[in-house]
């Protein structure tokens, strides 16, 4: 298990090469296309708007504004509301607006789900692409420490969606370790561990971001 801590410790703190994708089983490999994500603090600024359903957006549009309608799309996509959560908003903006667009009214009594299954010329409002930091803050302040599932389920999902990122960031080193633990040495245990030890280090900041996110849909 030492020896796992060590070369995993070893993996984060590698160079990332500018901003070439790294994966540990075969090195590394093509350059990240550059994205334009939603940034942390500045919610209602510019981004890029997702059109897939899955991690990584097949197609993106030009940066622009996003409205708490959107965000509220985008906690729902990320799993961090409900569709019932989704439509408590809806009809409470309802409820405090002269006239609610078409869009709010529709969200209110359909729900995200048959929303966006609509042609984007019935129903324009679409989820944002999260960057990774925002997705892992998410994911974090909801994943209890005192559930062995729970921690393996971060950990897991960690491993993979990091593959790329920045390993400047410490988000990014945990993650790389994880996957190194978990794909490498076989060894959960200790991946359970070692998320019950530094978790608590970085969950202020996922807070702090997951509050943020929270607060733009109000």
């Amino acid at each position: 298990m030492h020896d796992c801590f060590r070369m995993a410790n070893q993996r984060a703190a590698m160079s990332p090469m500018g901003r070439q994708r790294y994966d540990c089983r075969v090195g590394f490999g093509a350059e990240v296309g550059q994205q334009r994500p939603l940034a942390t603090g500045s919610l209602q600024d510019s981004f890029a708007v997702s059109h897939s359903s899955g991690p990584t957006p097949a197609v993106t549009r030009e940066a622009q504004y996003v409205t708490p309608l959107e965000v509220v799309l985008t906690l729902w996509r990320y799993g961090h509301m409900t569709e019932g959560e989704v439509g408590d908003w809806a009809w409470k903006q309802v409820a405090s607006e002269n006239t609610p667009s078409q869009e709010l009214l529709d969200l209110a009594t359909a729900g995200p789900m048959v929303c966006l299954k609509r042609a984007e010329a019935d129903f324009s409002p679409r989820p944002a692409q999260l960057t990774y930091e925002q997705e892992f803050a998410l994911k974090a302040v909801r994943a209890s420490l005192q559930s062995e599932a729970s921690v393996l389920e971060l950990a897991r999902w960690a491993a993979q969606r990091a593959m790329g990122e920045e390993l400047s960031d410490p988000i990014v080193q945990l993650s790389y370790q994880w996957d190194h633990l978990l794909n490498d040495c076989e060894d959960s245990d200790a991946a359970v561990a070692l998320a019950r030890s530094a978790l608590p280090q970085v969950l202020p900041r996922c807070q702090a971001i997951s509050a943020e996110l929270s607060t733009s849909a109000a």
